[in-house]
């Protein structure tokens, strides 16, 4: 049986400059996308991006405009507990 990977929500706090104490320059190298359109986003480190994180119809053109081309896009499912790498255009 495949290990569930649940979000884990840090107790990052915002700034005046809205940029919640990160390196504005973080590079976003895993998005994961839930089946309930939750999405994750992690940096270089695996550390969470939580500036990019939220529902997919409010934080999708942000994470599109960020990320490099090495970005690796998954998709989660809720029948199957594993992480599904797909194509930027199928994220």
């Amino acid at each position: 049986m495949g290990t569930l990977i649940q979000p884990v929500y840090t107790g990052y706090q915002g700034n005046k400059t809205g940029t919640y104490g990160r390196k504005e320059n973080a590079m976003i190298k895993t998005v994961i996308r839930c089946s309930d359109d939750m999405v994750m986003v992690f940096d270089e480190k695996g550390e969470q991006i939580p500036e990019y994180q939220g529902q997919y119809e409010n934080v999708r053109e942000s994470i599109l405009e960020a990320a490099s081309p090495d970005t690796i896009f998954k998709h989660l499912s809720d029948t199957e507990p594993r992480i599904t790498e797909t194509s930027r255009d199928n994220w």
